[in-house]
């Protein structure tokens, strides 16, 4: 018997395209993972603006289906940041960040990001935000 997976057009692909975001900067440092609501991953830091990391479901049509939720494994994020420990609808784009600036010897979260299809998980994966100020 061989084991295998069945994919069908009725559940989509998902994917957190990455494990880090990374800041390290003079004067203040910023690190925040953003999930578009049409589907796109953006990692946003002081010193090297927004890079489009990938996307976060295939096909992108059924993004507004999906539900996103980050539970703070340790440390901390902004308060201007999505909420935390709760299903999120996809109908937004949702942000997490940490921002150092300057003076705290560095500032950092570890997220564990689940995106879910109508209540089937099809994304999950721990991000690591981390901002230091120089």
């Amino acid at each position: 018997m061989f084991p295998f997976v069945l994919l069908t057009d009725d559940v989509p692909l998902g994917q957190i395209p990455i494990d880090a975001v990374v800041d390290t900067a003079l004067g203040a440092a910023s690190a925040a993972i953003e999930f578009e609501a049409d589907g796109d991953v953006f990692a946003h830091t002081f010193s090297d603006g927004s890079t489009h990391v990938g996307t976060w479901i295939v096909p992108t049509a059924l993004a507004s289906l999906c539900t996103i939720r980050a539970d703070i494994v340790s440390g901390s994020v902004e308060a201007s940041s999505s909420a935390t420990g709760t299903d999120l609808a996809m109908t937004a784009d949702r942000q997490w960040a940490v921002v150092d600036p300057g003076g705290t010897g560095g500032v950092g979260a570890v997220l564990a990001i689940t995106i879910r299809f109508q209540g089937i998980t099809i994304a999950s994966r721990n991000v690591t935000l981390s901002a230091t100020a120089l």
